[in-house]
């Protein structure tokens, strides 16, 4: 059967995924496959269990829209223990099927037709669609080896009147730098001066190796700043995509219109679980065991080509800048067949 009506492509530039790439280099070169962001260990049984669990109990009918009350309590409970930022657990917390699907919620809710949203690159490959489908314009403000810092220059020269949003990543995938203190001024200061909205993608803030803690923007401006987290990296089960989306009032209220009319709701014992999950209060030693136990290989190829990045805050990612000649892929190829490893890939 062949369709042949008009249609036309909403994403024309659109093609396969990073992911879909990268990890067949990885299959082809029989090496680690860093690009895709999953683990290659077991989530807990223990929170299998709490899925049949949840299940037998007869958690299987639609969920509240705005999520499990366990599990947003859950949430606004580590960011406490964590960050001591209070979120209110009914009204600033809302449960989505995926950190991607979350920021796309928020990316509706805020950017109109011809907005500008500023990406700092390399980025997440979700978010340039997400702002084109909602009528907006990407704008790019590029990391540059070898330290990959934010040019406030630069960026203070991208923002002009139809500028709507700033849309960050930290820890950084895959530099692996953290936003500091610093830094995160600069933002919430650009923000507020030129009335910004921040979305802050948060869905690594456990998987750091040094002892500088992670810093979220939404603790300098909580009225401007959504912070996206995710279960999915915090305990090592990233195919029940469960994420969720922080924010003032005001602002959560908005994101849960563009939710509720997107999948209304998360698996309800996928959500139990990851309640009792978080409860558990373990993961975030994990989180830093599991990356601390990686560092010889990152050590091997460092030794091969330098890092980017900074070791002693973020998760080391091995830079392509020292490495020759060709696009990012190809690059990507040559660190898969010296190295035995690959992960993501700048401008690509």
């Amino acid at each position: 059967m062949h369709f042949e009506g008009n249609l036309p492509a909403k994403l024309p530039s659109a093609g396969t995924t990073i992911f879909a790439t990268m990890s067949a280099l990885a299959r082809e070169h029989n090496a680690i496959n860093l690009a895709q962001g999953f683990p290659d260990f077991a989530c807990a049984p223990r929170l299998i269990e709490l899925v049949e669990k949840a299940m037998r109990e007869g958690h299987n009918q639609y969920a509240p829209m705005p999520g499990a009350p366990a599990l947003r309590e859950q949430v606004a409970i580590l960011a406490e223990q964590r960050y001591s930022a209070v979120y209110n657990p009914e009204t600033e917390v809302t449960i989505v099927p995926g950190a991607t699907l979350g920021l796309y919620a928020c990316i509706s809710a805020v950017v109109k037709e011809d907005d500008e949203v500023i990406i700092v690159e390399p980025a997440y490959d979700s978010y340039i669609p997400a702002v084109e489908m909602n009528g907006g314009k990407a704008v790019f403000h590029k990391l540059k080896p070898p330290n990959y810092q934010v040019d406030w220059q630069e960026m203070r020269k991208l923002i002009n009147y139809r500028t709507r949003m700033i849309i960050i990543n930290t820890p950084h995938n895959p530099t692996g730098g953290m936003a500091g203190p610093a830094m995160l001024a600069a933002i919430v200061e650009l923000a507020r001066k030129h009335d910004l909205t921040i979305i802050s993608d948060e869905v690594w803030e456990e998987v750091i190796t040094g002892d500088a803690p992670h810093v979220s923007p939404f603790t300098l401006a909580p009225e401007r700043t959504i912070k996206i987290g995710s279960a999915g990296k915090l305990l090592a089960l990233t195919g029940w995509k469960v994420g969720w989306v922080v924010a003032e009032a005001a602002l959560a209220e908005r994101v849960a219109q563009v939710h509720q009319y997107l999948t209304f709701t998360t698996a309800p014992p996928l959500q139990t679980a990851v309640a009792a999950g978080l409860a558990l209060h373990r993961q975030h030693d994990r989180a830093h065991a599991v990356e601390a136990a990686g560092q010889p290989f990152v050590g091997h190829a460092v030794a091969h080509f330098g890092h980017i990045g900074q070791p002693d805050r973020g998760a080391v990612a091995v830079g392509h800048h020292q490495i020759g000649e060709g696009g990012g892929i190809e690059q990507a190829a040559v660190v898969a067949d010296r190295v035995g490893a690959l992960g993501g890939v700048e401008g690509a």
